[in-house]
Parts: structure tokens; sequence; C-alpha cells
């Protein structure tokens, strides 16, 4: 199975460097644009879209469901991570004022998913897609912090329930807004 990531396209709270968390926020018109670019560009040959069940992961689903007159699946275990009563606040100010520096860093406090919990979800929503959708090539629209676990903890030196069995391209960082990066699990 090869799962091709796809970050949701921008929002004003992204542009705004607010942390959405689970907070149901649309796309913009900037976010429209990233995604309809990316389906211009693509090269890829899909055959089922998944999507978050967040509103701005949504969206860019529903254009990219219509760009390649594919369907789309919600699965729930894709939405971001839950970061409690920190959601809405600027990402500076929530360093600042916990000494970090990445808003990943932060554990079980203040309502915060802890990252155990967050991995575990996203480690069954992988197990889901692996037994529904053994031979298909997915396009993923989901989250930054999702993106980020999924890469950090299916690389070659995790050791899970995917352990050697998933590689990853390109090299990674941050992926931005209308951003693909694709995982093959076998």
């Amino acid at each position: 199975m090869k799962i091709h990531l796809l970050r949701h396209g921008e929002t004003n709270w992204n542009r705004n460097k607010r942390l959405q968390g689970q907070r149901d926020v649309p796309i913009n018109d900037t976010g429209k644009r990233q995604i309809e670019q990316f389906c211009q560009q693509t090269r890829q040959d899909y055959t089922l879209i998944v999507t978050s069940p967040l509103r701005r992961a949504v969206e860019s689903a529903e254009i990219c469901s219509r760009w390649f007159a594919l369907p789309s699946v919600v699965e729930p275990a894709f939405a971001e991570r839950t970061f409690g009563d920190l959601e809405g606040m600027c990402k500076d100010d929530i360093c600042r004022k916990f000494l970090i520096e990445d808003v990943e860093a932060l554990e079980a406090t203040h309502s915060v998913e802890s990252r155990t919990d967050f991995q575990a979800r996203l480690e069954l929503g992988l197990e889901r897609l692996r037994s529904h959708y053994p031979s298909e090539r997915i396009l993923l629209v989901t989250h930054g912090s999702v993106i980020r676990l999924l890469l950090d903890r299916m690389s070659p030196n995790y050791r899970g329930p995917c352990a050697g069995k998933t590689r990853l391209s390109p090299s990674f960082g941050v992926v931005s807004n209308g951003c693909e990066v694709v995982m093959d699990i076998s």
C-alpha cells in the first residue's frame, strides 16, 4: 500500500501561526489555490482519497476528489492532535510560556493529547487502511502534526508495528500546506 500524505491547504490560523488542533477551521483562498496547484502538478495515479474529519482537511479532500474524480473516505484516526486549552493561542506565545522550542514537545498538560495516545491513534488508523485497502494508492489529506509523527515514528529507526515496512521519500522537515510526502507500507 502506498500512502501519499497531503497537508491541508492554508487557513487563516496557519497564516497567523495559531495552534488549531481539533478546532474546525476552514481553508482560506490561498489554501484553495495551494490544493488546486497540487492537483495540477501531481503525476500520481491515486485510487482513493482518505481524509481527516476536520473541515480544513475535508475541504482540501473535496477539491482533490473533484480534480481526480475519486471518492473520499473520512477516517477519524487522522484528525489533528488535540491541543486542548492551548488551541487558538499563537505558537510563539505557547513556546515562550512553556519554555519549549516546538509545540509538538508538549505532553498531556492543559488537555493536550499525549504523544503516546496520538501515536496509538495513528497506528490504529494505518492498520485500518492496511486491512481495508491493501493494494490502493491512497492520497491521505491530513494535518502537520499527523504527518510529522507518522514520518518520525514510521522511519526505519522506529521499532513498532510498522518497523522495517516503511520507506520515506523525500527527506522531510516541516511539511508546508498543500505539500505531499510519500510512505510505502508493505
